[in-house]
C-alpha cells in the first residue's frame, strides 16, 4: 500500500511539473523561525519547468542557525525516472552575503547570526530534465545561548536517511534491479 500511496504521489509531482509555467522557481515563505523548532521544506527542481526554488525566513533571536540538505533517492515509475543526480542550496544574508553552501546531502551549524531575514536558493541537475527531481531542507535555529544538540540530533537523523537510501540504491544495483536513467 506504501508504494502505491508512494508511485501516485510521484507521479502526480511528475504530471504537474509537465504542465508548470516554464522557467518558473517557486519561492518558500517559512516566516520567522523559533528557537528548537524544526522547520523542513522541500519540493521538485531540476525540471524544465522549475529549475530552482527559494526559501526565505528570518531569525527571532540572535543565536545559532543548522541547516540540511538531503537529495530524495531515485523513484521510478514505468520506464521515467525521478531524480535529482546534483543539488546544492546556498545560504545568504538578505543583503546578499554568501553563509554556506551545502552539496548533495550535507548540513552546516551556523553560529552567532542575527535576528534578520536570510533566503537559500536550491538549484538542481535532473536526471529526466522534463521531470526533475526532489530534495528536502530541514532547518533549526537555538538562541546564543542554548546548547546546538537539538540541531545534531536533527541532522544525524538526516544524515541517516541518506546513508539508508545509499545503502538501498547499492543493494538495487548489486541486485540488477535498478532501472538505468
Amino acid at each position: 500500500m506504501k508504494k502505491l500511496l508512494r508511485r501516485l504521489a510521484v507521479l502526480t509531482c511528475a504530471i504537474s511539473g509537465l504542465f508548470a509555467s516554464p522557467a518558473l522557481a517557486a519561492d518558500h515563505y517559512l516566516g520567522t523561525l523559533q528557537p528548537g523548532v524544526g522547520v523542513g521544506v522541500g519540493g521538485v527542481i531540476g525540471s524544465t519547468s522549475n529549475p530552482s526554488d527559494r526559501i526565505y525566513f528570518s531569525l527571532s533571536s540572535i543565536g545559532s542557525l543548522g541547516a540540511g540538505l538531503v537529495q530524495v533517492p531515485p523513484i521510478y515509475v514505468a520506464n521515467l525516472t525521478f531524480y535529482l543526480t546534483s543539488v546544492s542550496a546556498n545560504l545568504y544574508t538578505s543583503g546578499g552575503t554568501l553563509l554556506a553552501t551545502l552539496n548533495n546531502t550535507q548540513s552546516v551549524t551556523l553560529a552567532g547570526l542575527d535576528s534578520v531575514d536570510y533566503y537559500i536558493d536550491i538549484t538542481g541537475t535532473a536526471a529526466n530534465p522534463s521531470l526533475g527531481g526532489t530534495y528536502a531542507v530541514a532547518l533549526l535555529a537555538s538562541r546564543a545561548a542554548g546548547a546546538p544538540g537539538p540541531a545534531g540530533l536533527l541532522f544525524v537523523g538526516a544524515g541517516a536517511l541518506a546513508i539508508m537510501a545509499r545503502r538501498r540504491r547499492r543493494q538495487q544495483q548489486q541486485a540488477g534491479t535498478l532501472v538505468a536513467a
